[in-house]
């Protein structure tokens, strides 16, 4: 059982490489209560919005929340882009909240609220805007493929209400919904409650998940059509109003000095955090620091989320009883001479409520399952975890600052930066490592170390793997019986190795975790259609 746990581990990593709301909900959870949105689509193929939601921040202390919508996609070779208009925002007195609006990697931002005050609580925010060219042409008519409520927001949605019209009452036909993470084949109910005029209603979406809209227009509805290339931003011309002269020097020289600039301040950053880890003391600690989460001790052991912080939380999960994991049997006869590849299985499991995840486990768990409760490593939905894998370096990043364990500075360049406080929690996390990896004999000298138990190896093993020293923590417990206390993995390891394990998980998930948008498709939960986008808090 050691080598089953050991290979699993690595090969789950190899995996990720490849590619909380809680029952008794604390008070710092943040949440949207209520998201309608109000489209109506004029003759010139613009949307004209409407977004009222409710965010409630919990006892947490922020400025406001931000939004982000996006205004270019990729579909394959071709770049479609899209015009904004911001019309406004307004509170629930009807008092105009202020914005800071930036772009950023092909989104619009918009930051709400007062960056030299806090609120906490629940806030309305009620923002208009304009946004298109949105309908193309597919099979002969126009194809709406609206996200409505993008996969982007960090936060759970409780309630949500959808109403899309067209300006003159022209019918929408072969209308559909969807609903869910990134890829998802979820549907939900639409009706077209008069010519023209669609409606859904939505509860209890998850962070990370979002819904869509898909329908037909006549061809004749407008003419202003959404064309790859089409409404592309001009770059302003650098020799205007210089000599062209000092538009030469201004081109050379410039990038030198903000490459210069952005390394120093790195470099100093960096000896910065150094200095304040030296600062601490590391003395063993036998728990989690705080209650962190697998991933929340991996980001503070080397500040970065990578394929070890996600491998630990699908580990996690499958010990808490959200999943189990099965080894397939092996191929057999003579196909095994060129199938030789191992694959598992990941299912679903009813013994623990999927409201005990947090949304950082939520955008693994969700791409995980987008296809079905049970599936394969072999059919794992290659594009639905690259953007779940995106969407969580994000989360557990926001909450390492939200905490208090990393700062940040830089407007146009960002770089985090490690607090006093995160570097005292490094030194907790550094102590809960050095319990982990401390040999037999030198483990006599803890006086107060708990029993190894199969029970506290189970418990542990997430945050081993977290921190890289797995293969330290499993020779820790030879010679003991941890069947019982691992019961969420089956399968006979005996005769594999690590490279086949790990060609076995590579196959499954993406080569990287960049996301490309395709919108031509429908028919599913694409996320690279109209609209969208995300938010959360700042």
């Amino acid at each position: 059982m050691h080598k089953r746990i050991l290979l699993l581990a690595v090969a789950l990593f190899t995996l990720i490489l490849g590619g909380q709301a809680v029952a008794d909900e604390p008070a710092n959870v943040e949440r949207i209560k209520q998201f309608d949105v109000d489209i109506t689509l004029s003759k010139e193929n613009i949307a004209q919005v409407k977004e009222h939601i409710v965010y409630d921040f919990g006892a947490n202390y922020k400025h406001g929340m931000y939004r982000d919508i996006p205004v270019d996609y990729v579909d394959g070779s071709d770049r479609y882009y899209m015009q904004f208009t911001y019309g406004g925002t307004t509170d629930e007195q009807g008092q105009t909240v202020q914005v800071q609006q930036s772009n950023q990697s092909g989104n619009v931002r918009l930051r709400l609220g007062d960056p030299n005050q806090t609120i906490t609580g629940a806030h309305t925010y009620n923002i208009t805007y304009r946004l298109g060219p949105i309908l193309y042409q597919k099979n002969g008519q126009l194809f709406l493929n609206y996200d409505v409520i993008g996969t982007g927001f960090t936060v759970p949605i409780d309630n949500a209400k959808i109403t899309f019209r067209t300006a003159d009452g022209t019918p929408l036909s072969q209308l559909e919904c969807f609903q869910g993470a990134q890829g998802s084949k979820g549907s939900c109910a639409v009706d077209q409650t008069a010519p023209g005029v669609a409606t859904a209603s939505l509860t209890g979406l998850q962070a990370g998940e979002g819904a869509s809209l898909n329908a037909y227009l006549p061809a004749s509805y407008t003419s202003n059509l959404l064309e790859a290339g089409k409404n592309a931003p001009r770059s302003p011309s650098i020799a205007t109003g210089l000599s062209v002269l000092g538009a030469f020097f201004l081109i050379l020289f410039t990038p030198f000095f903000a490459f210069a600039y952005i390394a120093f301040k790195h470099i100093r950053l960096r000896l910065n955090d150094r200095r304040l880890r030296k600062n601490e003391t590391i003395v063993p600690q036998y728990e989690a620091p705080d209650e962190l989460s697998p991933a929340e001790v991996g980001y503070l052991n080397d500040d970065v989320t990578n394929g070890v912080e996600i491998t630990a939380v699908i580990i996690d999960l499958a010990r808490r009883g959200h999943l189990k994991i099965t080894q397939n049997e092996p191929p057999k006869g003579i196909s095994k001479f060129w199938d030789n590849k191992p694959d598992y299985t990941f299912e679903k499991t009813n013994s623990a409520p999927i409201d005990q995840l947090s949304p950082a486990e939520i955008h693994i768990y969700s791409a995980l399952f987008s296809k079905g409760s049970t599936v394969q490593l072999s059919g794992v939905d290659r594009k639905a975890m690259a953007n779940a894998v995106k969407a969580f370096h994000s989360t557990i990043e926001n909450i390492m600052k939200q905490k208090g364990f990393y700062g940040r500075v830089g407007q146009f360049v960002q770089s985090n930066f490690l607090t006093r406080k995160g570097a005292h929690e490094w030194a907790l996390v550094q102590g809960l490592k050095m319990y982990i990896t401390v040999a037999e004999k030198d483990r006599l000298a803890f006086t107060d170390a708990p029993s190894k138990t199969p029970e506290r190896f189970n418990m542990l093993l997430p945050y081993a793997i977290a921190l890289g020293v797995e293969k330290e923590w499993v020779k820790q417990f030879e010679g003991i019986d941890l069947g019982l206390a691992t019961q969420w993995y089956a399968g006979d390891f005996a005769a594999l190795n690590f490279g086949f394990m790990s060609q076995g998980f590579d196959i499954a998930l993406p080569s990287s975790s960049s996301s490309g948008s395709s919108f031509s498709s429908g028919g599913d939960f694409s996320g690279g259609g109209s609209g969208g986008g995300g938010g959360g808090s700042w």
